[in-house]
Order: C-alpha cells, then structure tokens, then sequence
C-alpha cells in the first residue's frame, strides 16, 4: 500500500532534529503496515466520493482521535518524563480499552526495535524489556508516542502526521474507478487533510498533557 502522506505539505523541521527527521519518523510509524486491516470494512463496490469522505472520517473520529491520539499523547508525555513503569502500564492497558488488531503489535514492536541501539535512553530500554519478556505488547501508538519524545519531535506536530498517514494509507487503498477517480480522490485527500488541524484544537485540551508544556 502506499505510504504518501495525505497532505502535500513538507513536514517543518523539529527541533534538534535533521531537518527530514519527522517526515521519515512519520512515514516509518504510520505508514508500515495496513492501517484498515481492523477496522472500518473497506467501501465495498463502487465507491463514490461522498462514501469515501465519510468512511475516512468515521475511522478519523472514532479510531484515530477516540483511541489511538490519547495514546500517542500519553506515551509522548510519560516517554519524554522517563517514567518508564507508567508507560509499559499504559502499553498493557491500551488494548483492553481500543480496538487494536494484530498489525498495530506488528509495527509497534518492529519501530520499538529500530531504538534498541539508544542504550543510553532508559525509557526505551526498560520498554523493549518489558515487551520481550512478555510484559507489554508494543501497540503501534504507544511506540510513536515514544519516538517522538526521544526524537524531540513537537506532539501537534506528530499527531498531525500520525493521522495523515493512517488517513493517506486507508485513502490510497480505496480502487480508482469512473466514479472515484484520481482528481476526486485528490478532492477528498485535500478535504480530510484540511480538517485535522482543527480537530487537534479540540482534541488538545481535553486530553491529559498539559498544554502549557507542548512544544
């Protein structure tokens, strides 16, 4: 499947960060394996642009913002405090309150591998631990959270290419035809793409990290 992000914007360079760190880092965690491989059914039969749309913000919605951004933020936030004992909690917990499938544990433990030489980086360390040994599963949102604590890369702006990847992938998965065609799949691309700033904005303050200390 491919992995193009499903906005056309260059991702900004973090701070402390190469200048292509976050684009890389986004494209490796959300775009790695079949986002749609649990949940919602791919639109069967022809699928027209409007079907398309609400599909891709019923998964936005009660997917990525209910279950997986909580996540992500939560594991960005105990990850960049080194509170290593809360993350592998939060890892053991998440299943039992989402709907995660197998590739989620697929790609989460396949990224949380590629830290393995941060020796120095007690977090990571005692999570990888914690997941071999059978203690924690590594779900692909808690991994991304803690890569963009110890990449330094800003939490809006890893929430943000989190779902355009996920949104970018289940998009290019959805069959081009004489109803769904390239420039009406660029339409729904450029729609969804301009909508998840703003549900960010909601999302924010009602989550647990404290917006003072966002980057």
């Amino acid at each position: 499947m491919s992995t193009e992000s499903i906005s056309t914007r260059s991702p900004q360079p973090a701070s402390g960060v190469a200048s292509d760190q976050s684009g890389v880092l986004a494209r490796r965690l959300a775009g790695d394996d079949k986002p749609a491989e649990r949940w919602p059914a791919k639109p069967s039969g022809i699928a027209s642009p409007a079907v398309v749309s609400a599909w891709l913000t019923r998964h936005r919605d009660e997917v990525i913002i209910r279950e997986e951004w909580p996540a992500v933020a939560e594991a960005w936030r105990l990850a960049s405090a080194g509170r290593f004992h809360e993350l592998i909690a939060l890892d053991r917990a998440w299943g039992l309150h989402a709907s995660p499938g197998e590739a989620s544990i697929r790609v989460g433990q396949r990224q949380l591998s590629r830290l393995r030489p941060l020796r120095d980086v007690r977090v990571v360390q005692r999570y990888l631990e914690a997941v071999e040994a059978g203690r924690a599963h590594g779900w692909h949102p808690v991994v991304f959270g803690v890569w963009l604590a110890v990449f330094g890369v800003p939490l809006r702006q890893g929430l943000v290419q989190y779902a355009e990847q996920i949104l970018g992938g289940l998009l290019e998965s959805v069959p081009l035809t004489p109803v769904f065609s390239e420039s009406e799949r660029d339409r729904v691309r450029s729609a969804i793409a301009g909508e998840i700033p703003d549900r960010l904005v909601e999302f924010l303050p009602a989550s647990r990290v404290p917006l003072a200390a966002l980057p």
